[in-house]
């Protein structure tokens, strides 16, 4: 997960999940102690009833038949009262049908509430020890009361239904909030990607839009680098540029002197000319930036058939122009200017009489073919022809070092170079850009 928004989201929603279920546990066991509470007191208060109407006789205790409660005189209704004295047991009319469990017996004054089960159901126990002073002897018993669990499961039935819905529903809105949260305060940072992305693209020269103050050292500092870039590569060219020319004026001076020494020197001196054009051409070259322009494709290439159209006047060549419209580079026009002008002037002196030039895009990659009428390259020359240095007898003296050139410039913007057979019948080069 590469965005940072969503390993933000990712890390709340769980933390909301696991604050939910925490507090959803902690308010159910809390509401769970109140009903077991709930319970006990309801049974402490029907024990002091059955003690207001217990009477004791000479050495037993009697109990009215009806007591006042009606579910203690309604069989199966959950709730059964139940005196133990001397190894016998008095229940309600409650009792009848049910299974009662083991009930023990209790020493004055003590009280127990326990959790007791039976094969067909679980009962909440309320257990009190007291005496009765008798005619003839004290009276020692265990009054209990019993509650069903079947009403207790009920109503945390109906809680939990409440319950988990609505914190449901609470850790909804919290996400919800958080995300309204991230994306205004990430708001700044998107425009900020947007602006690099105008900047990318050649779209606009500088980040520019309000941010907050914590962003604002980091754009000036991005659009001084900005700047700072662009000046340094005007200020290289430019250097580069003064010492072509200057380099160039003794080797014309040279050349002039030297036409008519022997052809071994005026190879040499060709040689070192062209070496030395092909190294400041590479060295100006601008290669891949972080800041590139999108450059529209077909204006560049018609501007060079105009260019080549004139230069071959003499041998009246076809270029035909097939650009699918919406085709750009996304670098220097310096470089692409490079590579075609010399990948078409190579076309135009090999070739008979015709020239063609096709672009098209797909997607991210702009794909250049350049192919001729002429000669062709064979197959076993391909592998090596984009050397430096290396030509065949259809190319001219120094076009290998413009090849060679033209591979590097690529490879600098990780393209690719391949050669195969024009339809034409000539050569065919294919330049790939992602």
């Amino acid at each position: 997960m590469s965005s940072l928004k969503s390993r933000i989201v990712l890390i709340a929603s769980l933390v909301i999940l696991l604050f939910i279920v925490i507090t959803g546990v902690i308010i159910e066991r809390a509401y769970i102690a109140g009903l077991k509470a709930d319970i006990r007191e309801q049974a402490e208060l029907h024990v002091y009833n059955l003690l207001a109407v217990a009477e004791p006789l000479s050495s037993k205790l009697w109990l009215p038949e009806e007591l006042a409660s009606p579910r203690f005189n309604q069989p199966g209704s959950g709730l059964v009262a139940a005196v133990g004295q001397a190894g016998n047991l008095w229940h309600s009319k409650s009792a009848l049908g049910d299974n009662l469990p083991k009930l023990p017996s209790l020493q004055e004054g003590k009280s127990r509430f326990v959790e007791l089960a039976t094969k067909q159901q679980q009962w909440f126990v309320y257990s009190f020890g007291t005496t009765f002073v008798g005619t003839h002897a004290n009276i020692a018993v265990t009054i209990h009361i019993l509650e069903s669990d079947h009403s207790y499961w009920q109503q945390l039935s109906s809680y939990r239904n409440q319950l988990w819905p609505w914190l449901m529903m609470l850790g909804i809105l919290l996400l919800g909030v958080i995300w309204a949260g991230l994306w205004w305060g990430f708001l700044p940072l998107s425009q900020l990607s947007t602006q690099l992305d105008l900047v990318e693209q050649g779209q606009q020269d500088k980040v520019s839009g309000q941010y907050p103050k914590e962003f604002q050292r980091l754009t000036s500092h991005l659009n001084a680098f900005i700047e700072s870039q662009a000046a340094q590569k005007q200020r290289h060219r430019q250097r580069l540029d003064d010492l072509a020319h200057t380099l160039k004026t003794p080797l014309a001076v040279l050349t002039a002197e030297l036409n008519h020494a022997p052809k071994p020197i005026q190879d040499q001196l060709f040689r070192m000319n062209q070496v030395i054009t092909h190294q400041l051409q590479r060295a100006v070259s601008g290669g891949p930036s972080p800041f590139r322009k999108n450059l529209p494709i077909e204006p560049l290439i018609q501007s060079l058939r105009d260019a080549m159209e004139k230069i071959y006047r003499d041998k009246n060549i076809d270029i035909k122009l097939k650009v699918a419209p919406g085709c750009v580079f996304n670098g220097e026009e310096a470089d692409i200017m490079e590579v075609l002008g010399n990948l078409i002037d190579n076309a135009c002196k090999a070739c008979a009489s015709k020239v063609c030039i096709e672009a098209v895009q797909s997607e991210k990659r702009l794909t250049i073919q350049i192919g001729d009428d002429g000669p062709g390259i064979p197959e076993s020359a391909s592998q090596h022809i984009l050397n430096r240095g290396q030509r065949l007898d259809s190319y001219e003296q120094g076009q290998g070092i413009g090849l060679a050139m033209v591979a590097e410039m690529v490879e600098q913007y990780q393209g690719r170079l391949s050669l195969d057979t024009s339809p034409l019948g000539g050569a065919l080069f294919r330049l790939e850009f992602d």
